[in-house]
């Protein structure tokens, strides 16, 4: 009971000195959050109809949604909270804005898996009017969505909480930081949660050493190791629900395929990827490595053939040929797979009013290697 009492009281001296270091100067205020009902965004990709106050969307791959004509000032609102469904494995979902100091440039923040409630502010470009919001979506093949509705949240306790809470327990999932890095949630949190658990352990510790000292409370070494274990086991618990979520995901994405497929599919990109290296020179090069979808379906594939490409210079998280200006002669663009809009004609590859000459160096059924002239 003791421990208890001691978890509590260090927990709530923590919450309140979290909430006056980020409210300080800022709260309250007579800031309202704003909220946009699903039907009221127009689908830029993808087809929609209302349903109410919804908007049901059909898409194949991609769909972006917008709403425009606003002016809202981008530090009012450090948290968007949307309300949307399903969300099944490997859709990606992010939100969007345009700003009246670049009113041609759609900005992206990417929305942990499941998670739908974020702090905004944390991406650099959430800054100055906010002319245009929406939500885009990339998945795997054909999906339908129900969206209910977009808020803006003003500063606040509770927002502030739900946002420290949501970065917690977002889904992590694998990538190839995985094998080293553990983050526990986004990246950049408004806390972390190993901070947060080392100074719940270090106050629960400074409460007991005020009971012996002051109180007379005797002395219990155990009180301590078991502050300490507990401060451990959160930690642990929120890595293995991670984990667990993962294995759902991996279930439900490729539970019913044969390892045999699998395998062969992989054997297909391996040799593709020697027929490659055997035309390049032996000497490091810059290649550009483009898929459809990078962070999507095309993920593995590229994965892997930057690791078979290796010592090579290789640039791969573009879904569209460089831009000319990145690229200079001798220069290599390997594109995997089916990219639409991107075409070889007479010694130029051209696609979205952009051009580079090149030479095709190899042609495949898995993609092309192409080299700048």
């Amino acid at each position: 009971m003791v421990l208890l009492a001691l978890s509590l009281s260090s927990a709530v001296l923590l919450g309140l000195a979290l909430l006056g270091y980020h409210l300080k100067g800022r709260w309250p205020n007579e800031i309202s959050p704003k909220t946009w009902s699903g039907s009221a965004f127009v689908p830029l990709q993808g087809r929609g109809r209302p349903e109410g106050d919804a908007l049901h969307l059909d898409f194949k791959k991609r769909a972006l949604l917008l709403l425009g004509g606003l002016s809202l000032n981008a530090q009012a609102y450090p948290f968007i909270s949307l309300d949307f469904e399903p969300w099944p494995p490997g859709m990606k979902a992010y939100a969007v804005w345009r700003t009246s100091g670049q009113p041609r440039l759609l900005h992206m923040l990417q929305l942990p898996w499941g998670t739908q409630f974020i702090r905004v502010a944390a991406h650099p470009r959430w800054e100055g009017r906010i002319t245009d919001i929406g939500l885009f979506f990339r998945g795997e093949g054909k999906a339908t969505l129900r969206i209910h509705r977009l808020s803006l949240i003003p500063l606040a306790p509770s927002a502030l909480l739900k946002g420290i809470w949501s970065e917690w327990t977002a889904f992590e999932g694998l990538n190839p930081r995985s094998v080293n890095f553990v983050v526990g949630g986004v990246r950049h949190p408004i806390v972390s949660p190993v901070v947060a658990a080392a100074a719940w352990v270090g106050t629960t510790w400074l409460l007991s050493l005020f009971l012996v000292f002051i109180r007379r409370m005797p002395w219990e070494p155990a009180l301590f190791s078991l502050a300490f274990l507990l401060g451990w086991l959160a930690l642990d618990a929120r890595w293995q629900w991670d984990l667990l979520r993962q294995l759902h995901e991996t279930h439900d994405r490729f539970a019913g395929e044969e390892p045999r497929a699998l395998s062969q599919q992989d054997a297909r990109l391996l040799a593709f990827m020697e027929e490659v290296k055997a035309k390049l020179p032996s000497t490091p090069q810059r290649i550009f490595l483009v898929t459809s979808d990078p962070q999507g379906k095309d993920r593995y594939a590229r994965l892997r053939a930057f690791y078979h490409l290796l010592p090579h210079n290789v640039y791969y998280h573009l879904d569209a040929p460089p831009a000319p200006e990145w690229t200079r002669p001798g220069d290599y663009i390997l594109i995997l797979g089916r990219m639409p809009g991107v075409r070889h004609e007479q010694g130029v590859l051209r696609w979205d009013h952009e051009e580079i000459p090149v030479e095709p160096v190899l042609t495949s059924s898995l993609g092309q290697l192409y080299r700048v002239r």
